[in-house]
């Protein structure tokens, strides 16, 4: 717009009508879907932080997470059961593989909550949380796929070929997975059966694959 501000839409899905909801400024591009979180508020991600603003467009406010050292937080914002939110950036960090920052949703005690290696950076999904308190995801580099989980005690782990996890806490090359699915489209989907599900773009695959057990 004129002013520099980019416009906040709401949709109605009753109707069809779409409202502009422009109340406070948003200046700097979201790179992620707006979520709805526990206080009612909507966030989005951008490339160094995030907004929070009212679910009627207005008080936007946009908290900065250069602090962390990590950077490229474009694929939104997830909120757990402890009262934190999680961000996943895929760039920065002591090997440049991003990682994932938690802070409180007014952007207070933010930190690199979990460094990734170098070789984690790449095509990566949104964090997904499920019902065991996990927060389950998936990245994709030279050819090589890997899926992890994140327990509430920070504890990290990959998902073996044979089936099972396993720590991997180096993210060495052991940590990536051989099989399918590869290419995943987006994230984790939990199911009402308890099973995450996804979709690969891969046709080797049929597109559609059934997700680990949690």
């Amino acid at each position: 717009t004129s002013d520099g501000a980019a416009p906040v839409y709401l949709f109605n899905p009753a109707d069809h009508s779409i409202t502009n909801l422009r109340g406070g400024l948003i200046t700097r591009p979201i790179l992620s879907q707006l979520r709805k979180l526990g206080d009612g508020r909507l966030y989005g991600t951008t490339t160094q932080g995030y907004y929070r603003l009212e679910a009627d467009g207005s008080g936007a406010t946009w908290h900065s997470l250069e602090s962390t050292g990590v950077t490229n937080f474009n694929r939104g914002v997830i909120e757990a059961n402890d009262g934190w939110i999680y961000l996943l950036a895929q760039s920065g960090g002591p090997q440049n593989g991003g990682g994932v920052v938690r802070c409180r949703p007014d952007g207070r005690d933010a930190s690199l909550w979990h460094p990734f290696g170098w070789n984690v950076a790449g095509e990566s999904s949104a964090l997904t949380l499920a019902r065991d308190g996990r927060l389950y995801g998936y990245f994709q580099r030279e050819g090589r796929q890997a899926h992890y989980r994140i327990s509430p005690d920070g504890t990290i782990e990959s998902f073996a070929n044979t089936g099972g996890w396993w720590n991997c806490e180096d993210w060495g090359r052991s940590c990536y997975s051989s099989g399918p699915p590869a290419s995943m489209r987006g994230g984790w989907t939990e199911g009402a059966d308890g099973r995450l599900y996804g979709i690969t773009g891969d046709s080797r695959y049929n597109n559609s694959i059934p997700g680990i057990i949690t």
